[in-house]
């Protein structure tokens, strides 16, 4: 917004200076284009382009792009440059480099200025506000895992941001119905939306984990789960007994067991465990969607079992932080491991139920 506006900022290189592209070589595949230090140069002059670009495509959605230099610092890159060029390169870093923390700052500094609003603009090594306060943004960081990633990591976790999202390892699926679209409301919000946002992020978990980090992908579903039925020529709950919203609900909630199922089987030898969850009967507004004699009884039978929000979310998190929890697709009621709706074992239904949901997707131009 014109409050927030947004900001994009690419790490680039002084070495950009010395850059050229060449649009009939620009994969890097013949020439002089294989000496890693003019690679090197000729894509950090591409992110200065890219930024440049991306200024002038955002100019008018309240978003500023950047490129920037951090300066001089000592990284694993001079492996790939043979012995010769790997001990050039430690050289003229012990005399021109800077530490990890100044690269830190002079990378965050174009970002977290608030005189800094001009688009597309190329930065060299500046200083940071300790004034910046970061309360009302949330902010995604990537290659925070050592050197200056780790240094900004830390630099930015000094300035309160109200969200600093780093590698992600651990992805919890919680749906609750709030939103409107052409499919099903509770098809979509409760099915379609996690599915579609576990396709996206899963690239992204699986370059983060590893076999002493695993990743872990938990889908919050229900003990209605046990009722639903999985119909796949009324897969949108469009006809018949499906319009009841508890039908809908169950059937919904057997996909996301389904989901996690089929999951755990894509994966399996990714370093990820998936998990799916009943977290108790926690009061919601989901009896918004009932009849009056169903959001009575609804409510009645939520009285008689309810349990506390904090203790739903210590039942949704303990498959996911217990060490003892590593095998994968299971299903836990309360925090303890059942046995789901018999259909989750149908290993054909599940993969079926997978590829539709992927198509409607596709259909609908998401993925």
């Amino acid at each position: 917004s014109v409050e927030l506006p947004g900001k994009i900022a690419f790490t680039s290189s002084r070495s950009q200076g010395y850059g050229e592209i060449d649009f009939d070589n620009l994969n890097l595949e013949k020439g002089a284009y294989w000496y890693p230090l003019k690679a090197y140069g000729n894509t950090k002059l591409m992110n200065v382009i890219i930024a440049q670009e991306l200024g002038r495509i955002l100019q008018n959605e309240n978003i500023t792009t950047f490129s920037l230099h951090p300066g001089v610092i000592l990284t694993n890159i001079s492996n790939s440059k043979g012995v010769f060029m790997e001990s050039v390169v430690k050289i003229a870093t012990k005399i021109i480099g800077i530490s990890a923390e100044q690269g830190a700052i002079n990378t965050l500094y174009p970002v977290l200025s608030p005189e800094n609003k001009e688009t597309g603009k190329y930065y060299h090594e500046v200083k940071l506000d300790n004034n910046c306060d970061l309360s009302r943004h949330v902010i995604i960081l990537t290659g925070a895992t050592d050197g200056f990633g780790k240094d900004m990591a830390r630099i930015l976790a000094g300035f309160n941001p109200k969200k600093l999202i780093l590698p992600a390892r651990i992805m919890i699926n919680n749906q609750v119905i709030k939103t409107k679209d052409n499919l099903e409301l509770q098809f979509q919000v409760n099915h379609l939306a996690p599915f579609l946002l576990t396709l996206l992020l899963l690239d992204t978990i699986k370059k983060s984990v590893s076999a002493e980090l695993p990743g872990k992908i938990a889908f919050t579903s229900s003990g209605a789960q046990r009722r639903g039925i999985i119909d796949f020529d009324n897969l949108n709950l469009e006809k018949g007994a499906y319009l009841r919203p508890l039908q809908g609900y169950s059937n919904t909630k057997l996909m996301n067991v389904m989901v996690a199922k089929e999951l755990s089987r894509i994966v399996q030898n990714e370093n990820i465990t998936t998990y799916s969850l009943h977290p108790g009967v926690i009061q919601s507004n989901i009896g918004h969607m009932n009849s009056g004699i169903s959001n009575f009884f609804l409510g009645l039978f939520i009285k008689m079992y309810e349990i506390t929000s904090e203790q739903g979310a210590t039942n949704t998190l303990y498959p996911v932080l217990s060490p003892d929890n590593k095998e994968t697709g299971k299903y836990y009621h309360e925090g303890i491991e059942s046995e789901p709706n018999k259909i989750v074992d149908d290993q054909e239904v599940t993969k079926k139920l997978w590829d539709i949901s992927e198509q409607i997707l596709k259909d609908h131009q998401m993925i």
